[in-house]
């Protein structure tokens, strides 16, 4: 029974509930950024909304730095002092990761806001900009936090600040502003700044309780900073992560740079709804990211492709369920619940859909590179598809504007996976996609 060697792959009712709880938080999450995406095109019209996601776009560009990588050294790090009982080690790592946080954070809003007197943009106000750069700092501390509770291995804690929190109060205070004056873009950025800073608080508090909890010696030791080390470890993960948001993220500005904020207004649509092909694959990878490092370093082959196979499974099934709803029912959802001046969203987000039906189907393969010590291949991939992206935007937005840009997204989308699957095939020894899951992968693990 299928149901019965999902509990069995996932070791445990533990893992299970960690893995509904997860899946719930994803679901609510991309729940709520539906509602939001819903509320401020229509509340905004497609022109306000596409500048306010023109400059989100360029704040989550400048948070690369910030979150590239960082979050990821500061867990680990966590993890090996609490190991190690060295309270010393964790008390460095963590205000030397807030240290270096607030000067790149300081180092992108200086820019960002010097843009603005050399390359002037009569689309973005200053006071937009200077809201965007308190968000820029929200974020950036919220990204540090949230290290420090998964460093805690409290992955429950760690998916709430940010994915339902954050949400549940940029909702909350947009509501209730509504009822007193017409939002703009440069309101929506404000509420936005102030949704995060309670979150960030919020988050501060567990973060804080963990600490006492986990670490009762913490702040009585000198801090033992190590340095030179961190930032020889940081290069490669900023690189791997970095490479990763830009192939994300960079469609966005460049439709902004490149066409209109209509046009980035349509996208930005498409995007959030296309987003929810990525629930279930998302939850998993963040559970079965340890697993694959337990199997890989006792060579337990056998259980890694049983992983994998389950895992590529029920991502892919959960991203074709929403594919059908979307390409479907999708054209009269944009035109009778958020506006017929959005309809230009509906092809943009069947080109997506696309794209993320193959990427779901091909499976986890960025994260079993990561995670096997291959992450250097991970990260030539992950260039080539960048190089490729931005490529395929500069030849094809000029002249089909955002549908120019969800080709070249699904494009190299569907590139990178094809090289990463080859690159798994190859050094791990593993075959993670659909196809053999299907015909081999299941049916062989009984």
């Amino acid at each position: 029974m299928l149901h019965r060697r999902l509990i069995e792959a996932w070791h445990g009712s533990s893992a299970g509930k960690t893995t509904v709880f997860l899946l719930l938080i994803s679901f609510t999450s991309i729940a709520l950024g539906a509602v939001l995406t819903i509320l401020l095109s229509r509340t905004l019209g497609i022109e306000q909304y596409g500048i306010y996601i023109f400059v989100f776009g360029i704040v989550n560009l400048l948070l690369i730095p910030a979150d590239a990588g960082l979050p990821t050294l500061m867990t680990r790090e966590i993890v090996k002092g609490r190991t190690d009982q060295k309270t010393s080690s964790v008390t460095a790592v963590i205000l030397w990761s807030l240290l270096l946080i607030l000067i790149l954070g300081t180092v992108t809003a200086t820019a960002w806001f010097a843009s603005g007197m050399f390359f002037p943009d009569s689309r973005i106000s200053w006071n937009l900009r200077l809201w965007s750069i308190g968000l820029l700092f929200g974020f950036a501390l919220l990204y540090w936090v949230t290290g420090i509770i998964q460093g805690f291995e409290k992955p429950i804690h760690y998916a709430l600040p940010n994915g339902i929190i954050r949400q549940v109060l940029f909702l909350t205070i947009l509501l209730v502003s509504l009822t007193y004056v017409p939002l703009t873009a440069e309101m929506v950025m404000a509420i936005h700044f102030f949704a995060i800073c309670i979150a960030v608080l919020w988050a501060a508090s567990i973060a804080m309780r963990s600490i006492r909890t986990g670490l009762p010696d913490f702040g009585n030791e000198k801090p033992n900073y190590q340095s030179k080390d961190w930032f020889r470890s940081l290069l490669p993960l900023s690189l791997v992560k970095g490479v990763g948001f830009l192939n994300h993220r960079v469609d966005i500005v460049m439709i902004g740079m490149l066409s209109t904020v209509v046009a980035v207004g349509g996208y930005g649509v498409a995007l959030q709804f296309s987003a929810l092909l990525l629930i279930a694959q998302t939850s998993i990878n963040a559970l079965i990211g340890p697993k694959i490092v337990r199997a890989y370093r006792t060579e337990n082959y056998t259980y890694l492709q049983k992983l994998v196979s389950y895992s590529v499974t029920i991502s892919s099934v959960f991203a074709l369920f929403f594919a059908l709803i979307l390409v479907f029912l999708g054209q009269y959802f944009l035109e009778f619940v958020i506006g017929r001046e959005f309809l230009i969203a509906y092809p943009i987000i069947v080109i997506l859909v696309v794209g993320q039906i193959f990427s779901a189907c091909s499976g986890p393969t960025a994260l079993l590179l990561n995670m096997t010590d291959h992450e250097k291949k991970s990260l030539i991939t992950g260039i080539n598809a960048a190089v490729l992206n931005i490529i395929l935007n500069l030849a094809l937005i000029p002249f089909y504007g955002a549908i120019g840009a969800a080709i070249a997204t699904s494009l190299s989308l569907a590139a990178i996976q094809v090289q990463r699957g080859y690159m798994v095939r190859k050094y791990i020894k593993i075959k993670p996609d659909i196809i053999y899951a299907l015909t081999t992968g299941l049916v062989g693990q009984r």
